[in-house]
Order: C-alpha cells, then structure tokens, then sequence
C-alpha cells in the first residue's frame, strides 16, 4: 500500500507543478483538471498531455475552493472523506 500512496503523492507533484504553470500563464488556476489538457488561445497544446489516473484506476479529485486548490485521491477504497485518503506533502 505505501508504494501507491508514494505513487499517488508523486504523480500529485507533477499534477501541482502543471496547476501552477497553469496559474503563472494565466492569472489562474483553471475550473476544472481537463482545462489542464485544454489548448489555450495562445497555444495549440495544453499544460499536460493528459491526466494519469491514481494508482488504483480512480480520478484525481480536483477542485477550487474558495481559490484554494484541492487536490487528492481517494485512495484504495475509491470513497472521499476516508482515512485512506491520500494527500499530496
């Protein structure tokens, strides 16, 4: 189980590393996790490529809260609000 929450915590890394450049291009940090992947006026690519899914097949939770990103996966057993719940560090 510790390999796939390090799996997760890094694939999160790299998640936050394209939301900030995201923010850095534009201002802001985007809606959604597919405007990631979206090309922009100004470019004919997105930030990422794509988004992997977690290490147990399961979609990234992403969202704004307030302007505050909110970011993690729900873990092994694929419900939010668990303590299985992994964070990014």
């Amino acid at each position: 189980m510790e390999d796939l929450e390090r799996a997760a915590r890094e694939q999160m890394k790299e998640f936050r590393k394209a939301l900030e450049f995201f923010n850095l291009e534009t201002g802001d940090y985007p809606e959604t996790r597919q405007a990631l992947t979206e090309p922009r006026m100004d470019s004919d690519v997105g930030t990422m490529n794509s988004i992997p899914a977690d290490p147990w097949g399961e979609a990234y939770v992403y969202c704004l809260d307030d302007g505050e990103v909110v970011l993690f996966s729900k873990g092994a057993d694929g419900v939010a609000g668990t303590e299985d719940d992994v964070f990014p560090n």
